[in-house]
């Protein structure tokens, strides 16, 4: 998935009043955008990047407005992030935990 990358998009969304930076990345398969968020592990798919676009906002909607998912804990204004790291190259680097402030 990660050998063809368009884009990476950085969507912050509000969360119990704190902004909270999401990382999308985004990869062409088979002539359909596919938009992965690996922090959250959701993803989603669209024919052209606008419907792809409407998708990310739907996704995030229903993922924040169901009580049974499991949501980020919110602690000391930070949250850390288990994330993929990805080089010039875009091959996988590495696993690591990084950390971005939700003020």
């Amino acid at each position: 998935m990660l050998d063809n990358i368009v884009d990476i998009r950085i969507i912050t969304v509000n969360y119990k009043g704190k902004n909270i930076p999401l990382p999308f990345i985004i990869v062409k398969e088979n002539n359909v955008y596919v938009a992965w968020c690996p922090i959250l592990d959701i993803a989603t798919q669209g024919d052209t990047k606008k419907e792809l676009e409407e998708y990310i906002q739907d996704l995030l909607r229903c993922y924040f407005e169901d009580p049974d998912t499991k949501k980020p804990s919110l602690k000391k204004d930070e949250i850390v992030y288990k994330f993929v790291l990805i080089d010039d190259e875009n091959k996988v680097k590495k696993n690591a935990k990084i950390k971005a402030s939700t003020r």
